[in-house]
Protein backbone atom coordinates (compact mmCIF):
# COMPACT_ATOMS: atom_id res chain seq x y z
CA UNK A 1 0.00 0.00 0.00
CA UNK A 2 1.24 3.48 -0.85
CA UNK A 3 1.42 5.94 2.00
CA UNK A 4 3.05 9.34 2.50
CA UNK A 5 4.29 9.47 -1.05
CA UNK A 6 6.09 6.14 -0.85
CA UNK A 7 5.82 3.73 -3.77
CA UNK A 8 3.69 0.71 -3.00
CA UNK A 9 5.12 -2.80 -3.31
CA UNK A 10 1.75 -4.17 -4.36
CA UNK A 11 -0.65 -6.59 -2.74
CA UNK A 12 -0.03 -9.65 -4.92
CA UNK A 13 1.11 -11.96 -2.11
CA UNK A 14 -1.68 -10.86 0.25
CA UNK A 15 -4.28 -11.20 -2.51
CA UNK A 16 -3.05 -14.69 -3.38
CA UNK A 17 -3.35 -15.79 0.25
CA UNK A 18 -6.91 -14.41 0.43
CA UNK A 19 -7.80 -16.20 -2.79
CA UNK A 20 -6.26 -19.44 -1.52
CA UNK A 21 -8.75 -19.43 1.35
CA UNK A 22 -11.83 -18.04 -0.44
CA UNK A 23 -11.48 -19.31 -4.03
CA UNK A 24 -8.52 -21.72 -4.40
CA UNK A 25 -9.45 -22.72 -7.95
CA UNK A 26 -9.30 -19.09 -9.12
CA UNK A 27 -5.91 -18.67 -7.44
CA UNK A 28 -4.54 -21.87 -9.00
CA UNK A 29 -5.68 -20.88 -12.49
CA UNK A 30 -4.03 -17.48 -12.09
CA UNK A 31 -0.78 -19.25 -11.19
CA UNK A 32 -1.10 -21.51 -14.23
CA UNK A 33 -1.82 -18.53 -16.49
CA UNK A 34 1.33 -16.72 -15.31
CA UNK A 35 3.66 -19.74 -15.64
CA UNK A 36 4.86 -18.86 -19.19
CA UNK A 37 6.31 -15.63 -17.78
CA UNK A 38 7.17 -16.89 -14.27
CA UNK A 39 9.22 -19.85 -15.61
CA UNK A 40 11.12 -17.75 -18.15
CA UNK A 41 14.12 -17.63 -15.82
CA UNK A 42 14.49 -21.43 -15.53
CA UNK A 43 17.34 -23.21 -17.35
CA UNK A 44 16.52 -23.61 -21.04
CA UNK A 45 15.34 -27.09 -21.86
CA UNK A 46 14.15 -27.94 -18.35
CA UNK A 47 10.67 -29.48 -18.30
CA UNK A 48 8.51 -30.70 -15.45
CA UNK A 49 4.92 -31.73 -14.82
CA UNK A 50 2.47 -29.97 -12.52
CA UNK A 51 -0.48 -32.07 -11.34
CA UNK A 52 -3.33 -30.36 -9.51
CA UNK A 53 -6.00 -32.32 -7.69
CA UNK A 54 -9.42 -32.10 -9.41
CA UNK A 55 -8.07 -29.65 -12.01
CA UNK A 56 -5.71 -31.61 -14.28
CA UNK A 57 -2.04 -31.80 -15.24
CA UNK A 58 0.26 -29.53 -17.27
CA UNK A 59 3.71 -29.83 -18.78
CA UNK A 60 5.99 -26.81 -18.30
CA UNK A 61 9.03 -26.48 -20.58
CA UNK A 62 11.45 -23.54 -20.34
CA UNK A 63 12.76 -21.94 -23.56
CA UNK A 64 14.97 -19.17 -22.20
CA UNK A 65 12.83 -16.04 -22.62
CA UNK A 66 9.52 -17.78 -21.88
CA UNK A 67 8.04 -21.16 -21.01
CA UNK A 68 5.53 -23.30 -22.84
CA UNK A 69 2.63 -24.67 -20.79
CA UNK A 70 0.51 -27.45 -22.30
CA UNK A 71 -2.15 -29.66 -20.74
CA UNK A 72 -1.35 -33.39 -20.52
CA UNK A 73 -2.97 -36.52 -19.10
CA UNK A 74 -3.01 -36.75 -15.32
CA UNK A 75 -0.96 -39.53 -13.65
CA UNK A 76 1.17 -42.15 -15.35
CA UNK A 77 4.89 -42.24 -15.93
CA UNK A 78 6.96 -39.20 -16.77
CA UNK A 79 7.35 -38.62 -20.50
CA UNK A 80 10.61 -36.74 -20.74
CA UNK A 81 9.92 -34.46 -17.78
CA UNK A 82 12.68 -34.19 -15.17
CA UNK A 83 10.23 -34.39 -12.25
CA UNK A 84 6.57 -34.07 -11.35
CA UNK A 85 4.85 -32.06 -8.61
CA UNK A 86 1.46 -33.13 -7.25
CA UNK A 87 -0.58 -30.89 -4.95
CA UNK A 88 -3.96 -29.21 -4.54
CA UNK A 89 -5.08 -25.74 -5.63
CA UNK A 90 -4.94 -24.17 -2.15
CA UNK A 91 -1.39 -25.40 -1.46
CA UNK A 92 -0.20 -24.19 -4.88
CA UNK A 93 -1.65 -20.73 -4.24
CA UNK A 94 0.01 -20.49 -0.82
CA UNK A 95 3.36 -21.54 -2.30
CA UNK A 96 2.96 -18.94 -5.04
CA UNK A 97 2.35 -16.32 -2.31
CA UNK A 98 5.77 -17.12 -0.82
CA UNK A 99 4.91 -20.00 1.51
CA UNK A 100 7.50 -22.52 2.70
CA UNK A 101 7.19 -25.90 0.91
CA UNK A 102 8.63 -27.89 3.84
CA UNK A 103 5.35 -27.96 5.75
CA UNK A 104 3.23 -29.24 2.82
CA UNK A 105 5.91 -31.82 2.01
CA UNK A 106 5.89 -33.12 5.58
CA UNK A 107 2.07 -33.29 5.67
CA UNK A 108 1.84 -34.99 2.28
CA UNK A 109 -0.01 -32.09 0.65
CA UNK A 110 2.93 -31.63 -1.74
CA UNK A 111 4.42 -34.66 -3.47
CA UNK A 112 7.51 -34.82 -5.66
CA UNK A 113 8.68 -37.65 -7.87
CA UNK A 114 11.50 -37.89 -10.38
CA UNK A 115 14.85 -36.10 -10.19
CA UNK A 116 14.56 -34.18 -6.94
CA UNK A 117 17.76 -32.21 -7.46
CA UNK A 118 16.35 -30.83 -10.70
CA UNK A 119 13.38 -29.53 -8.71
CA UNK A 120 15.71 -27.08 -6.93
CA UNK A 121 15.67 -25.02 -10.11
CA UNK A 122 12.12 -23.95 -9.24
CA UNK A 123 13.68 -21.44 -6.88
CA UNK A 124 14.16 -19.35 -10.02
CA UNK A 125 10.43 -18.97 -10.58
CA UNK A 126 9.41 -15.31 -10.58
CA UNK A 127 6.82 -14.43 -7.96
CA UNK A 128 6.18 -11.03 -9.58
CA UNK A 129 5.12 -12.37 -13.00
CA UNK A 130 1.56 -11.51 -13.91
CA UNK A 131 -0.78 -10.45 -16.72
CA UNK A 132 1.37 -7.47 -17.72
CA UNK A 133 4.35 -9.75 -18.34
CA UNK A 134 2.20 -12.10 -20.42
CA UNK A 135 0.95 -9.20 -22.53
CA UNK A 136 4.51 -7.97 -23.12
CA UNK A 137 5.45 -11.46 -24.35
CA UNK A 138 2.51 -11.38 -26.74
CA UNK A 139 0.75 -14.24 -24.92
CA UNK A 140 -3.03 -14.40 -24.36
CA UNK A 141 -4.52 -13.20 -21.07
CA UNK A 142 -7.82 -14.46 -19.70
CA UNK A 143 -9.73 -11.29 -18.68
CA UNK A 144 -12.24 -13.31 -16.66
CA UNK A 145 -9.53 -14.46 -14.25
CA UNK A 146 -8.12 -10.95 -14.03
CA UNK A 147 -11.39 -9.13 -13.30
CA UNK A 148 -12.52 -11.72 -10.76
CA UNK A 149 -9.19 -11.47 -8.92
CA UNK A 150 -9.60 -7.71 -8.37
CA UNK A 151 -11.95 -8.40 -5.46
CA UNK A 152 -8.93 -9.82 -3.61
CA UNK A 153 -6.20 -7.57 -5.03
CA UNK A 154 -7.82 -4.25 -4.00
CA UNK A 155 -7.54 -3.63 -0.26
CA UNK A 156 -11.04 -3.09 1.19
CA UNK A 157 -9.69 -0.26 3.36
CA UNK A 158 -9.00 1.78 0.23
CA UNK A 159 -12.70 1.76 -0.60
CA UNK A 160 -13.90 3.34 2.66
CA UNK A 161 -16.32 6.16 1.92
CA UNK A 162 -16.86 5.18 -1.72
CA UNK A 163 -19.89 3.60 -3.36
CA UNK A 164 -20.09 2.99 -7.10
CA UNK A 165 -20.25 0.30 -9.77
CA UNK A 166 -18.09 0.28 -12.91
CA UNK A 167 -18.84 -2.01 -15.84
CA UNK A 168 -16.22 -3.17 -18.33
CA UNK A 169 -16.90 -4.43 -21.83
CA UNK A 170 -14.07 -5.93 -23.90
CA UNK A 171 -15.14 -6.03 -27.53
CA UNK A 172 -13.99 -8.71 -29.95
CA UNK A 173 -12.74 -12.26 -29.71
CA UNK A 174 -11.59 -13.09 -26.19
CA UNK A 175 -13.63 -10.29 -24.63
CA UNK A 176 -16.72 -10.18 -22.46
CA UNK A 177 -18.50 -8.12 -19.80
CA UNK A 178 -17.72 -7.71 -16.11
CA UNK A 179 -18.51 -5.28 -13.31
CA UNK A 180 -16.76 -4.13 -10.14
CA UNK A 181 -18.97 -2.95 -7.26
CA UNK A 182 -17.52 -0.85 -4.42
CA UNK A 183 -19.59 -0.40 -1.25
CA UNK A 184 -17.78 1.43 1.57
CA UNK A 185 -15.16 -1.14 2.60
CA UNK A 186 -16.49 -4.01 0.49
CA UNK A 187 -15.69 -4.85 -3.11
CA UNK A 188 -17.22 -7.46 -5.36
CA UNK A 189 -16.80 -8.52 -8.96
CA UNK A 190 -18.86 -10.61 -11.33
CA UNK A 191 -19.72 -11.34 -14.92
CA UNK A 192 -22.09 -8.97 -16.69
CA UNK A 193 -22.46 -5.22 -16.35
CA UNK A 194 -24.48 -5.32 -13.13
CA UNK A 195 -27.55 -3.23 -12.35
CA UNK A 196 -27.25 0.34 -13.68
CA UNK A 197 -23.48 0.89 -13.34
CA UNK A 198 -22.28 4.43 -12.61
CA UNK A 199 -19.82 4.15 -15.49
CA UNK A 200 -19.28 1.81 -18.44
CA UNK A 201 -15.81 1.38 -19.95
CA UNK A 202 -15.72 -0.07 -23.44
CA UNK A 203 -12.49 -1.11 -25.23
CA UNK A 204 -11.40 -3.70 -27.76
CA UNK A 205 -9.71 -6.80 -26.37
CA UNK A 206 -6.62 -6.18 -28.53
CA UNK A 207 -6.31 -2.60 -27.22
CA UNK A 208 -6.82 -3.86 -23.66
CA UNK A 209 -3.79 -6.13 -24.15
CA UNK A 210 -1.80 -3.10 -25.32
CA UNK A 211 -2.78 -1.30 -22.11
CA UNK A 212 -1.61 -4.27 -20.05
CA UNK A 213 1.68 -4.41 -21.95
CA UNK A 214 2.30 -0.70 -21.30
CA UNK A 215 2.37 0.20 -24.99
CA UNK A 216 -0.21 2.90 -24.32
CA UNK A 217 -1.38 4.59 -21.14
CA UNK A 218 -5.04 5.02 -20.08
CA UNK A 219 -4.97 8.79 -20.89
CA UNK A 220 -3.53 8.05 -24.33
CA UNK A 221 -6.21 5.42 -24.95
CA UNK A 222 -8.88 8.01 -24.09
CA UNK A 223 -7.27 10.66 -26.29
CA UNK A 224 -6.94 8.29 -29.26
CA UNK A 225 -10.54 7.14 -28.91
CA UNK A 226 -9.57 3.55 -28.08
CA UNK A 227 -11.44 3.68 -24.77
CA UNK A 228 -15.03 4.85 -24.44
CA UNK A 229 -16.45 5.83 -21.05
CA UNK A 230 -20.18 6.32 -20.55
CA UNK A 231 -21.16 7.83 -17.21
CA UNK A 232 -19.05 9.23 -14.41
CA UNK A 233 -15.30 9.57 -14.92
CA UNK A 234 -14.09 9.81 -11.25
CA UNK A 235 -15.04 6.19 -10.33
CA UNK A 236 -13.13 4.90 -13.36
CA UNK A 237 -10.07 6.99 -12.48
CA UNK A 238 -10.16 5.99 -8.81
CA UNK A 239 -10.53 2.31 -9.66
CA UNK A 240 -7.57 2.56 -12.02
CA UNK A 241 -5.47 4.05 -9.23
CA UNK A 242 -6.39 1.19 -6.90
CA UNK A 243 -5.45 -1.38 -9.52
CA UNK A 244 -2.07 0.30 -10.08
CA UNK A 245 -1.51 0.44 -6.33
CA UNK A 246 -2.33 -3.26 -5.99
CA UNK A 247 0.27 -4.06 -8.65
CA UNK A 248 2.84 -1.68 -7.17
CA UNK A 249 3.08 0.44 -10.32
CA UNK A 250 1.59 3.67 -8.93
CA UNK A 251 5.00 5.35 -8.57
CA UNK A 252 4.65 7.79 -11.52
CA UNK A 253 1.25 9.00 -10.31
CA UNK A 254 2.56 9.52 -6.77
CA UNK A 255 5.49 11.51 -8.16
CA UNK A 256 3.08 13.67 -10.18
CA UNK A 257 1.01 14.38 -7.06
CA UNK A 258 4.16 15.30 -5.15
CA UNK A 259 5.18 17.74 -7.91
CA UNK A 260 1.71 19.30 -7.74
CA UNK A 261 2.01 19.73 -3.96
CA UNK A 262 5.39 21.45 -4.36
CA UNK A 263 4.00 23.73 -7.07
CA UNK A 264 1.06 24.67 -4.87
CA UNK A 265 3.44 25.43 -2.01
CA UNK A 266 5.51 27.70 -4.28
CA UNK A 267 2.38 29.55 -5.42
CA UNK A 268 1.13 30.07 -1.87
CA UNK A 269 0.34 33.74 -1.21
CA UNK A 270 -0.67 34.57 -4.77
CA UNK A 271 -4.31 35.30 -5.59
CA UNK A 272 -6.00 31.97 -6.29
CA UNK A 273 -2.97 30.04 -5.02
CA UNK A 274 -4.92 27.93 -2.56
CA UNK A 275 -2.77 25.11 -1.20
CA UNK A 276 -2.93 22.05 0.99
CA UNK A 277 -4.56 22.23 4.40
CA UNK A 278 -2.00 19.85 5.87
CA UNK A 279 1.76 19.65 5.69
CA UNK A 280 4.31 22.50 5.48
CA UNK A 281 2.18 24.55 3.05
CA UNK A 282 -1.07 24.71 4.99
CA UNK A 283 -1.85 28.42 4.54
CA UNK A 284 -4.50 29.42 2.01
CA UNK A 285 -3.18 31.58 -0.83
CA UNK A 286 -6.38 33.58 -1.31
CA UNK A 287 -7.74 35.09 1.93
CA UNK A 288 -11.27 34.85 0.50
CA UNK A 289 -10.95 31.10 -0.03
CA UNK A 290 -11.56 28.43 2.60
CA UNK A 291 -9.10 25.75 3.47
CA UNK A 292 -8.89 22.72 1.22
CA UNK A 293 -9.97 19.33 2.60
CA UNK A 294 -7.32 16.94 3.81
CA UNK A 295 -5.47 15.12 1.07
CA UNK A 296 -3.43 17.99 -0.34
CA UNK A 297 -4.81 18.00 -3.91
CA UNK A 298 -7.19 20.36 -5.67
CA UNK A 299 -10.67 19.11 -6.46
CA UNK A 300 -11.96 19.22 -10.03
CA UNK A 301 -14.17 22.21 -9.15
CA UNK A 302 -11.26 24.13 -7.60
CA UNK A 303 -8.97 23.32 -10.52
CA UNK A 304 -11.54 24.54 -13.06
CA UNK A 305 -12.28 27.70 -11.05
CA UNK A 306 -8.56 28.49 -10.86
CA UNK A 307 -8.17 27.94 -14.59
CA UNK A 308 -11.15 30.21 -15.27
CA UNK A 309 -9.73 33.01 -13.10
CA UNK A 310 -6.25 32.81 -14.57
CA UNK A 311 -7.38 32.61 -18.21
CA UNK A 312 -10.16 35.22 -18.19
CA UNK A 313 -8.10 38.21 -19.27
CA UNK A 314 -5.92 36.20 -21.63
CA UNK A 315 -9.01 35.03 -23.54
CA UNK A 316 -11.04 38.24 -23.25
CA UNK A 317 -12.82 39.06 -26.50
CA UNK A 318 -12.57 42.35 -28.39
CA UNK A 319 -15.97 44.09 -28.38
CA UNK A 320 -14.88 47.40 -29.89
CA UNK A 321 -17.05 46.92 -33.02
CA UNK A 322 -20.08 46.00 -30.92
CA UNK A 323 -19.47 49.08 -28.81
CA UNK A 324 -19.41 51.39 -31.84
CA UNK A 325 -22.60 49.85 -33.23
CA UNK A 326 -24.34 50.31 -29.91
CA UNK A 327 -23.26 53.96 -29.61
CA UNK A 328 -24.42 54.68 -33.16
CA UNK A 329 -27.82 53.11 -32.45
CA UNK A 330 -28.18 55.24 -29.31
CA UNK A 331 -27.23 58.37 -31.24
CA UNK A 332 -29.75 57.62 -34.05
CA UNK A 333 -32.55 57.13 -31.56
CA UNK A 334 -31.72 60.50 -29.98
CA UNK A 335 -31.73 62.20 -33.42
CA UNK A 336 -28.00 62.95 -33.48
CA UNK A 337 -26.12 60.65 -35.91
CA UNK A 338 -22.68 59.68 -34.77
CA UNK A 339 -20.12 58.34 -37.24
CA UNK A 340 -18.07 55.28 -36.44
CA UNK A 341 -14.85 57.31 -36.36
CA UNK A 342 -16.38 59.91 -34.03
CA UNK A 343 -17.74 57.19 -31.81
CA UNK A 344 -14.36 55.52 -31.67
CA UNK A 345 -12.65 58.85 -30.88
CA UNK A 346 -15.23 59.70 -28.25
CA UNK A 347 -14.88 56.34 -26.59
CA UNK A 348 -11.10 56.53 -26.55
CA UNK A 349 -11.27 59.99 -25.01
CA UNK A 350 -13.03 58.61 -21.92
CA UNK A 351 -11.14 58.35 -18.66
CA UNK A 352 -11.97 54.66 -18.34
CA UNK A 353 -13.41 52.01 -20.64
CA UNK A 354 -17.15 51.50 -20.72
CA UNK A 355 -16.84 47.72 -20.68
CA UNK A 356 -14.40 46.65 -17.99
CA UNK A 357 -15.47 43.03 -18.54
CA UNK A 358 -17.09 41.28 -21.48
CA UNK A 359 -20.59 40.86 -20.06
CA UNK A 360 -22.25 41.23 -23.50
CA UNK A 361 -20.71 38.65 -25.90
CA UNK A 362 -22.48 38.86 -29.26
CA UNK A 363 -21.56 35.27 -30.12
CA UNK A 364 -23.32 33.93 -27.04
CA UNK A 365 -26.55 35.63 -28.09
CA UNK A 366 -27.26 37.66 -24.95
CA UNK A 367 -29.33 40.83 -25.49
CA UNK A 368 -29.09 44.12 -23.66
CA UNK A 369 -32.40 43.41 -21.99
CA UNK A 370 -30.93 40.35 -20.26
CA UNK A 371 -28.17 42.40 -18.64
CA UNK A 372 -28.40 43.46 -14.99
CA UNK A 373 -30.25 46.76 -14.49
CA UNK A 374 -27.33 48.39 -12.69
CA UNK A 375 -25.01 47.52 -15.57
CA UNK A 376 -27.43 48.83 -18.24
CA UNK A 377 -28.01 52.06 -16.31
CA UNK A 378 -24.27 52.58 -15.90
CA UNK A 379 -23.61 52.05 -19.63
CA UNK A 380 -26.52 54.30 -20.67
CA UNK A 381 -25.29 57.13 -18.43
CA UNK A 382 -21.78 56.77 -19.72
CA UNK A 383 -22.84 56.69 -23.40
CA UNK A 384 -25.01 59.82 -22.95
CA UNK A 385 -22.06 61.78 -21.65
CA UNK A 386 -19.90 60.59 -24.55
CA UNK A 387 -22.57 61.48 -27.09
CA UNK A 388 -22.89 64.93 -25.54
CA UNK A 389 -19.16 65.56 -25.82
CA UNK A 390 -19.25 64.34 -29.45
CA UNK A 391 -21.99 66.89 -30.32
Amino acid sequence: MARNGQVSKGTTAVAMRRMADADPELAARLVLQSLPAAAAGLPAGLSYRLELEDLGAWRVEAHGDRAEVSEVDDGGELNGEAFAISTDARTLARLAAGGNPIGPLARGRLKLRGKRRKALALRGLSQDAGPRDLARLGLPVDPDLLFRSLAYAIDPEWTRGHRFTVGYELVGEGGGRWHIAVDDGRIGTGRGLGDEPDALVRIRYSDWLRLLAGEITPPEAMRLGLTEVDGQIPPVTLLGRWIDRAEGVDGPELEREERQRRRQAQNAGSWGGKVSSNGPSADAGDPAEGRRPRGGLMSYEQLYALWERQNWRAHELDFSVDREHWLNSRARRSGTPLSASAASTSVRSGSRPIWRRSYWPRRVGRSRRSLPRSWSTRCATRSSSIAGRAR
